[in-house]
């Protein structure tokens, strides 16, 4: 299986509009024209998703939305709670294994969230110290999440890279 954990791309500041819910920000200007370019740069590597599933975080979901056009999936879009900011590694790595086994996996989050994923899979540590700035992808690879739960950092490409491969 291969994974892309994906930071949701740059959202509106706390507060927006009098907005107090931090789950109803939605992407700027500059958040929707970063992920468009970073999904040209996914497109080019050649990445086609066999499942997409994003925190249920309006930005997140626009990010998760906008990748999907980018790279022409047409399946279901899938939100998820686990993927939502304070979401455990373990419980996203039980969600994978029950629901979403697939070949080429992207998973739309937040930080500390991607980060403690990430080092779980790798090291088998959630405390690791990795920041992946927003828009920026990840790609783990894994024989068997279910036996193992131990992945392989193919690569970690900041927005700017990405968008750069377009």
């Amino acid at each position: 299986m291969k994974m892309y954990l994906v930071h949701h791309s740059n959202a509106a500041d706390a507060g927006w509009h009098g907005c107090d819910d931090e789950s109803q920000r939605p992407l700027t200007d500059k958040g929707y024209e970063k992920i468009g370019r970073i999904a040209s740069g996914l497109k080019a590597l050649h990445i086609k998703p066999d499942c997409i599933v994003s925190s249920p975080y309006r930005h997140a979901r626009q990010t998760a939305q906008l990748l999907a056009i980018g790279l022409n999936y047409t399946q279901t879009l899938f939100f998820n709670e686990t993927l939502a900011p304070g979401g455990r590694a373990e419980d996203i790595l039980c969600e994978i294994n029950d629901k979403y086994m697939v070949d080429c996996l992207i998973l739309v989050s937040h930080e500390p969230c991607i980060s403690g994923l990430i080092g779980s899979l790798i090291v088998d540590n959630p405390a690791i110290s990795i920041h992946i700035k927003n828009g920026g992808v990840c790609c783990l690879s894994s024989e068997d999440l279910c036996v193992e739960r131990k992945a392989v950092l193919e690569w970690l490409l900041t927005p700017k890279l990405l968008s750069k491969l377009s």
